[in-house]
């Protein structure tokens, strides 16, 4: 279990993190979230022990965290783009002294695809195999505590299906992953609980099951289709598509009684909850 007490951080004058506690399960997918500058950042280095905080504790598994214990993904690429593919993962195998190194590497690039470019320098490849080679040599050491800081960037479609199945393995053998993305669509399907920092606290912690079970209602029409009835709670527009927000599947039915056009119905989703307050 990770535990986070009291941590806090400032950088000059600047509060970036202002007194966070919380507690992650072994085995959870916890989604850090929120607008640049929020903090989401500064907690990951924190975590893998790059920043020192001003104030407060991490533990893991009871006792204080260690750097060895982390595998961490940061949002700027650490690669030595001098590097061959091959020389870049077996640095940090070595780095690390893993055990069968070149059974781990060999499966990395494998699952990632990248064996391709085994001989061929970091610095010529496009940003999304320089991410998959990231995130390759981020899970070499097959860590227990796993954060990835916006793990989607620079990813196509079918490079985001690869990068979403590889979390989908660490949930499945336990291992406890912490991650932050601007894409709320892979955050949805792949985590258990969602953190939303606003200026260095957390203004949401909620899991996914308290989110199925929540009573309110979200109806999707176009853009320029305007419900007006009881219950509507708030509406906004992402694309093309206006979003109402109502409180209750009653109230959801009787807008769409009166509807003459097509629509979507669903339950909350995280997104949501931002335009509530």
């Amino acid at each position: 279990m990770l535990e986070i007490k009291n941590l806090c951080k400032s950088y000059g004058k600047k509060e970036v993190i202002k007194n966070i506690s919380l507690k992650v399960e072994k085995g959870e997918t916890v989604s850090l979230l929120g607008s640049n500058g929020c903090g989401k950042s500064t907690t990951f280095k924190m975590l893998a022990c790059i920043t020192a905080c001003d104030h407060g504790q991490i533990l893991f598994n009871g006792e204080e965290i260690d750097y060895r214990l982390v595998a961490y993904l940061p949002e700027q690429r650490s690669l030595f783009t001098d590097c061959t593919v091959y020389e870049q993962l077996k640095l940090i195998a070595d780095l690390n002294r893993l055990d069968n190194a070149e059974s781990k590497i060999n499966r990395q690039m494998d699952y990632f695809k990248i064996r391709e470019y085994h001989d061929h320098k970091i610095g010529i490849l496009s940003k999304g195999n320089q991410q998959k080679v990231a995130l390759a040599a981020c899970l070499l050491k097959e860590s227990e505590l796993i954060l990835l800081d916006e793990p989607f960037t620079g990813l196509d479609s079918s490079n985001v299906d690869i990068f979403m199945r590889a979390i989908k393995a660490l949930k499945y053998h336990k291992k406890t992953v912490l991650l932050s993305s601007h894409l709320y669509q892979p955050v949805n399907s792949l985590c258990d609980r969602y953190l939303y920092l606003v200026n260095g606290k957390i203004k949401y912690d909620i899991t996914k099951k308290e989110l199925f079970a929540d009573s309110r209602r979200v109806l999707e029409v176009e853009e320029s289709v305007c419900l007006n009835g009881v219950g509507i709670l708030t509406n906004y527009v992402i694309g093309n598509r206006k979003r109402y927000i109502v409180d209750s599947e009653l109230s959801a039915i009787l807008l769409i009684s009166k509807l003459d056009c097509e629509y979507t119905y669903r339950k909350l989703i995280f997104e949501d909850m931002l335009y509530l307050n």
